[in-house]
């Protein structure tokens, strides 16, 4: 063989050398890219769970809140103007039962379910018990509790 020729079967080895080399490099390249943009929409997803997670723990909590004195107040004013309304509603049948001597509070509570009116609940019968808060909204002047020594 020349020596001409020995140079040039180095360089084109060299050359094919250079040619893998880059391909190679090309190759690894494109995995890490690969690989990287993986990596960047796993991060992506995992951030949206976590943001999806926190919201909903954010309602949680607000569902769990304990309301505050202002909550309680409207509340308690709420169950108030609710219970007025419903006496109001009342006054009329039970001043009727009153009129026609149905006084003791047994006596009221089998005629309200006699007339088949309901509850301030909607469900059962009345009682006694049930029908001491409505006369005592009725005339508050008047307490029923104490024998009037």
């Amino acid at each position: 063989m020349r020596a001409g020729a020995t140079t040039e079967a180095r360089q084109a080895g060299a050359k094919i050398d250079d040619l893998d080399h880059s391909a190679a490099s090309k190759a690894t390249a494109e995995v890490y890219d690969r690989d990287k943009l993986e990596a960047h929409r796993g991060i992506a997803k995992a951030r949206a769970s976590r943001r999806r997670r926190s919201a909903a723990r954010s309602l949680a909590v607000s569902a769990a809140r304990v309301p505050t004195a202002k909550h309680r107040a409207l509340s308690a004013a709420a169950r108030q103007r609710k219970a007025d309304d419903r006496v109001a509603d009342l006054v009329p049948i039970v001043k009727e039962l009153q009129a026609a001597g149905v006084t003791s509070l047994r006596a009221i509570a089998a005629a309200l379910n006699e007339k088949r009116i309901p509850t301030s609940r909607g469900n059962g019968e009345w009682t006694a018990t049930q029908v001491i808060p409505v006369l005592e909204r009725l005339d508050p002047f008047v307490d029923s509790g104490t024998s009037g020594k």
